[in-house]
């Protein structure tokens, strides 16, 4: 797996999802550091998951289609970051808004994807 596999999406996800929240009045600095610090946690531990999954138990359960095991480790991530907006502003609208936050930036990194190699997963 090449470095870029996991820098590129890392780098779109703590630019679009922060820029997500920004856009919907959130200002707070300790909420972006939040924001910056779990994107951080959630990405890299999905870019590190699909890479095991490609190469084991994921492909022993999905062969070679990768998207039942990334649409479940993007729920997984879509969860984790749901309770941790959740647990900053107490308002179950945290949920909706990691729902929506990675739906865009899953749907901008594959844009992105799907320009830079004419495919839109491996």
């Amino acid at each position: 797996m090449s470095i870029m596999f996991i820098l590129v999406p890392l780098v779109l996800t703590l630019i679009i999802e922060p820029a997500f929240f920004f856009a919907l009045g959130y200002r707070d600095k300790a909420f972006f550091i939040i924001c910056l610090l779990i994107n951080f946690i959630t990405n890299a531990s999905l870019a590190l998951l699909n890479g095991l999954a490609d190469t084991g138990l994921g492909t022993y359960l999905f062969g070679q289609n990768v998207w039942p095991i990334t649409l479940i480790f993007e729920g997984v991530v879509i969860i984790v970051e749901g309770i941790v907006y959740y647990l900053y502003d107490r308002r179950p609208l945290g949920f909706f808004w990691s729902f929506c936050a990675n739906v865009i930036s899953f749907s901008l990194g594959l844009l992105a994807y799907y320009l830079a190699f004419g495919r839109l997963y491996q």
